[in-house]
């Protein structure tokens, strides 16, 4: 009796399969489309970015994902090259305790970078 309930129905196992693949073209063609439709705004930004202070147009960070594995995340910069090392000199500026750090006009923030986070499109990547 418990043997006939975990058998897996044929039709049941094959639909799935169906909307699984369909899901992952649909995924797949949307992300080609989307890249497209976004390509000349990318293009826009990484120039701007580039041309203000000739560093690179993107940045990258480790984040914690699902089932807390790590994975690497791309953003638009929108700080000065050497943000990270500017924080020991910014420190007493920080309004958050503990891990974060933040500041209300942050002065690492560049031209651009305000607007593409104003907008978020520093997330786009």
């Amino acid at each position: 009796m418990v043997m006939e309930k975990l058998k897996v129905n044929p039709a049941k196992a094959h639909g799935r399969y169906v909307y699984h693949t369909v899901k992952r073209l649909f995924d797949i063609i949307a992300s080609a489309v989307g890249l497209i439709l976004l390509s000349p705004l990318f293009l826009f930004l990484i120039i701007k970015i580039r041309h203000e202070d000739g560093g690179p147009a993107f940045y990258s960070q480790e984040r914690i994902g699902k089932d807390e594995k790590l994975f690497k995340m791309w953003k638009f910069r929108s700080m000065v090259v050497n943000a990270d090392q500017m924080i020991d000199q910014l420190e007493d500026q920080n309004e958050i305790e503990g891990a974060m750090f933040k500041i209300k006009d942050d002065p690492r923030i560049t031209k651009i970078g305000h607007t593409i986070r104003k907008y978020s499109l520093d997330e786009l990547p």
